[in-house]
């Protein structure tokens, strides 16, 4: 989520009204919106992290205050997370290397369990598939 505001000070000897120019953009952390996620949670979480840049806004910059939002943004983009899909071949030019371990085993979604296991516990002898 990003804010954008204006925020505007009095010159206290003027009387002067000086506006921010450009206007001020104030941004929330990244959050993972899933399928059971709970969007006033997670709403809740965005508007409490932009408040916070305001206020230590406010705070850190003298006489700074509020005046109107600009514009509110809300981005969004498609989640695909990394899965496991089984045994991918090694292509024969990396296998003949000997450097790379790929276990084949009979689920396909261990394959990392497998690598952790053979790294702290190596074979002295790869059998060459």
């Amino acid at each position: 989520m990003v804010l954008t505001c204006i925020m505007s000070r009095t010159n206290i000897a003027t009387g002067e009204v000086i506006q921010t120019n450009p206007p001020v953009h104030f941004s929330s952390n990244t959050e993972d919106n899933l399928h059971r996620t709970d969007k006033k949670d997670l709403y809740g979480r965005m508007v409490d992290k932009i408040q916070e840049s305001l206020a230590t806004f406010q705070q850190n910059c003298s006489n700074w205050q509020f005046t109107c939002i600009v514009r509110l943004e809300i981005r969004t983009t498609k989640y695909n997370p990394l899965a496991a899909r089984g045994f991918i071949p090694v292509p024969e030019y990396l296998r003949s290397k000997r450097a790379i371990t790929n276990p084949q085993n009979k689920n396909g979604v261990d394959c990392f369990k497998w690598c952790i296991t053979r790294h702290f516990h190596p074979v002295k002898k790869i059998r060459n598939d």
